[in-house]
């Protein structure tokens, strides 16, 4: 089964994403936890997002699209996988059906007052980059489960800057939706639920 989950910010595409995976025992690959790993490994592809990530710019397709193949392509991801965050636009979309068509493109929707309200609560921890917020809570206010790490609120995280991120996410993803609405294979779910809701809704449709 290859998935592909897409939703603006603050939509759980990652929370449900991570729930597919496990029930359908296939791969989440989340390329900004990827691009993560790869810069704290200080791979060449790490090196050279690092360098641009600092600098406030954008990762090239093809460096993406690289780490995404290589990724899927390694052998735990033969039963297939679940793409959060990658394809973000309609070159990389073109890029993954090349070897890699998607099944199925689960497109949670969810008012941009409901985004903005879920993202200001979110917290990340400075040490390990954890994510915090309304579904997944520290047991200890302020400190990371994993690490121990303070967790603080990114400047990115806030009302304004959200409303741009959301902005450029419709400019480049919301043309995704047209490219594969041919196929048939885009189910919009309304991710403004309950959690377990919204995942049996999917894997209703999913089978």
């Amino acid at each position: 089964m290859k998935l592909i989950i897409m939703g603006p910010q603050g939509s759980g595409k990652g929370t449900q994403a991570q729930l597919l995976a496990e029930h359908y025992g296939i791969v989440h690959v989340a390329a900004g936890d990827l691009f993560r790993q790869h810069i704290a490994e200080k791979t060449a592809i790490g090196a050279i997002a690092a360098k641009l990530i600092n600098n406030g710019k954008m990762v090239p397709d093809k460096v993406t699209d690289r780490m995404i193949k290589e990724r899927i392509e390694e052998e735990d991801a033969d039963e297939g996988w679940i793409l959060d965050g990658y394809p973000r636009n309609l070159h990389q979309a073109e890029y993954l059906d090349q070897d890699n068509p998607p099944d199925a493109v689960i497109m949670l929707d969810v008012p941009e007052s409901v985004s903005i309200a879920r993202i200001t609560k979110r917290r990340v921890c400075s040490k390990c980059q954890g994510v915090y917020g309304i579904v997944v809570q520290p047991k200890k206010p302020g400190i990371c489960d994993k690490c121990g790490g303070k967790l603080v609120h990114r400047d990115d995280d806030k009302p304004e800057a959200i409303k741009r991120r959301l902005e450029y996410y419709h400019e480049e993803t919301d043309p995704l939706i047209e490219y594969y609405k041919p196929r048939d294979i885009v189910y919009r779910i309304n991710g403004d639920r309950d959690v377990d809701a919204i995942f049996e809704e999917i894997t209703r449709i999913l089978g």
